[in-house]
This record gives structure tokens, sequence and C-alpha cells, in this order.
């Protein structure tokens, strides 16, 4: 039986200036990239016999780079521990179209990385006193004098 999978994309932040922005797309039509998604991405048994004869709605977040690759894909409140198999299917799918800014990488991303670059380093997250690896949104709010 094949698992049916409703996967939603959301866009972080955009913004209008008066340079032509073209946001990221897929190189395929999208309909036939989240086939492939679907069809590539692994659902372990067990959650298969669970949402036997039901469907899986997850969101997913995707960071597309300069090159057109997908970075770190994330599902949104992964309950389902998902994220793992989401990134082996996304390695095996075509690359996309970045998002350009008059032709050439947002400049305002560029910023926005030297600025964080400029920031002094920042204390790790600690497990019982042993430094860890852990995720950090950080909200930047950008104020555009016109």
């Amino acid at each position: 039986m094949k698992n049916t999978l409703l996967l939603l994309f959301v866009i972080v932040f955009s913004f209008k200036m008066k340079a032509q922005i073209v946001e990221a797309s897929t190189t395929i039509p999208t309909n036939e990239y989240l086939d492939l998604l679907a069809a590539n991405l692994e659902i372990p048994e067990e959650i298969s016999k669970k949402y036997q004869n039901s469907s899986i709605d997850i969101t997913i977040i995707l960071t597309i780079t300069k090159d057109g690759s997908v970075f770190n894909p994330k599902i949104q409140n992964d309950s389902l521990q998902l994220e793992s198999n989401l990134k082996k299917a996304v390695e095996k799918l075509p690359k996309w179209n970045p998002k350009t800014e008059d032709g050439i990488e947002p400049s305002l991303n560029r910023e926005v990385v030297r600025v964080i670059k400029s920031m002094p380093k920042w204390k790790p997250a600690t497990e019982n006193g042993v430094p860890v690896r852990s995720d950090f949104k950080l909200p930047i709010k950008i104020k555009i004098n016109q």
C-alpha cells in the first residue's frame, strides 16, 4: 500500500524592494518534485502500520543555496522523527533554481551573514557541563528606509 504524504513548503520571509526578485523554484514542475520526494521518502514500517489508510501531513522547510542545492532540510514539529529520512530523500532529487535579485544572489542575505559573522563568539549549549551542538533561531528585524 502506498503512503500518501501532503508536503507543504514554508517560505521563511520575503519582502518587496525595487530590485527584481525571483524566488527559488524547482527545476522540474513542482508537482513532479513533490511526487519524487514522496516516492523517495522512506516511512518506517511502524509508522506505516499506525497510519495505514490515512495520510500524514508534514510541513517541510527547505533552504536553497545559491548553487540550487538543498541545505539542511527540516520538518516542522517532527513528531514522527522523519527528518533524517527527509535528508536522504532530498539528496536524490534535482537541484533548484536559486532565488535571485537582479540576476544575482540577494545582497540582503550576504549582509545578514556578514553581520552574524562579525558577532562575538557565542557560549555553546552544554549538557552535563560538556559543550553540545544546538540550534538557535535568531530573529532579525530589518528596517528599510525609502
